[in-house]
Formats: structure tokens, sequence, C-alpha cells
């Protein structure tokens, strides 16, 4: 013989005419009363015995695991069908990296000459299309690798360069004995540097339009008004682990400026990326 458990409710889903979003409704006394202690975002709904619980993962977790025990009768069923397939779904496995890493040539915007490992790693920010982190111990010419990538892939400036204070100027000295200045219509001048800008006042001004901006992370969130008007195409984080927490006004200030919609390429340089809490 079969046998059906008893349900404890309802369960639909409803645009809630006052929030005006897409919600889950349910009505049964001893339902209501579970909703309520285990998901604090729901409201009472007009009619007594009724909850509204906003349309959310977790909160379709939540009505899962009190259908678990105490069955609701499902009013909604190809709705609720959808989002528990949508919820619980498998998340698929990345597929393992066939690319061997090769030894890329620089671009002739680049004045200097790369080691066999460094033209690897600048293959490796091509394949990463400049959205990666260059994690080489220090030493073995992680801002030689990353001046590369800007002067061989498309489109990279104007360049932004957060550092910490004490490497600013080594910064000016790199880019001016590695790249070469490119014009405006593509030129390569190899007696000319690119332009730099050191960014020294947290005093907000207009800041003049050059090829490579470089700013400490102490003023970063002082000046990101200023930068987010530039057009910035590639950010490049030196000693990325500067930002490991998210409650810093600096992480905030990378975070805003690494959203822009003018920014393609984002470089994290660190020879420790993983922070040793001893």
């Amino acid at each position: 013989m079969e046998t059906s458990l008893e349900t404890i409710g309802t369960l639909e889903y409803v645009l809630d005419k006052y929030s005006k979003i897409w919600s889950w409704k349910i009505v049964g006394a001893r339902a209501v009363n579970m909703i309520s202690r285990l998901v604090p975002e729901a409201w009472y709904g007009e009619n007594v015995n009724e909850v509204i619980i906003p349309d959310s993962t977790e909160n379709i977790k939540q009505i899962k695991l009190i259908m678990d025990r105490y069955p609701l009768e499902i009013l909604s069923k190809y709705a609720w069908q959808r989002k528990i397939v949508k919820t619980f779904a498998p998340k698929p496995t990345l597929p393992p990296v066939k690319h061997k890493l090769k030894r890329a040539k620089a671009g002739n915007q680049f004045r200097g000459k790369l080691l066999n490992f460094q033209k690897e790693g600048l293959d490796f920010l091509l394949k990463s299309s400049g959205n990666a982190l260059l994690a080489d111990e220090m030493g073995l010419g992680k801002t030689v690798e990353t001046l590369s990538y800007v002067a061989t892939e498309k489109q990279t400036f104007p360049v932004l360069v957060v550092a910490p204070l004490v490497t600013l100027h080594n910064w000016e000295r790199e880019i001016e004995k590695f790249l070469k200045k490119k014009s405006r219509n593509g030129r390569i001048l190899g007696s000319e540097t690119p332009s730099v800008t050191l960014i020294r006042t947290g005093k907000s001004q207009e800041l003049p339009k050059t090829d490579i901006y470089v700013i400490n992370y102490e003023l970063l969130f002082k000046r990101d008004t200023d930068l987010a008007k530039l057009g910035i195409k590639t950010i490049v984080c030196d000693e990325v682990h500067n930002l490991r927490s998210k409650t810093t006004q600096k992480y905030k200030a990378v975070k805003k400026l690494a959203a822009l919609p003018s920014v393609l390429y984002r470089i994290g340089l660190s020879g420790t990326p993983i922070y040793n809490r001893g």
C-alpha cells in the first residue's frame, strides 16, 4: 500500500504586489512558524498564516531543507523544479590546461632582452589575456615580464601601476630602461620613453594625460576618482598581497578601478601570494 506524507502547507511562486519581486508564498500555520525562524528575509503576507520569501538561491535551500522533513504542497511545480535544478545542479569542472607555455617574443616597444623563463612568463600573460597573477620568486623579473607584456599586447595604455612606496622610483627606472615610446599613429620612437606621472599627493586634482601612472597603495583611495577619469586600460598591482584584506580602503579602491569599463587587463605581482599568519 502506498502512503503519502501529510503536507503542512502550500508553496506557490508569485509576484509580490508590494515589493514587485518574484517570491515564494507559503500558506500554513506550521510552515509559516518554521519559515519565520529560519529565513530572516521573509515577511508576513496579507492573510493569516501566510508568509512571503524573496526568491534567492539561499532561500531555495532553506525551503528545501524544511520540505525534506515537512512536505509542502507545491502549487507552482514547474517553477519549483526549475529552481531546484538550477540551485543544486553540479558545477562544471574546468578541463585541464592543455597549453604548454612557449617562449614568446616581446613586441617592438620592448627594448630589453628576456631570459627564457621570462619569455614563458610573457606567454603566460598573453594566454591569460592579461588577467593573471605573476608569482615568481623575488629577483626573477616580474616587473620586466609585466613591462614586456604591456609592450606586446594591444591597447594596454594608459597603464596604472599601484605599488608600495619604496618601489615607485624603481618602477620609473625600469620603465625608462625597458620601454620605447609609441606615438599616437602607432610608430615606435626608439629614442624616447613612455611618459610617466608619479602621483605624490593625496590632494584631488586633474591629472595630466600620460602613458603610465605610478601611485602607492596608501594614496590610491584618495585619488581613485581622479584616476577613474583617465580611461585606464591596464592595472598592475605590485606586491598584490597588500590587498589581502577586503575591509581596507586600498582594496576597495583597487576593486573600484578594476571594474571600470575601460580596464582590459589586470595583473597582480607577488613573490608571496599566500600570506603566512605565523
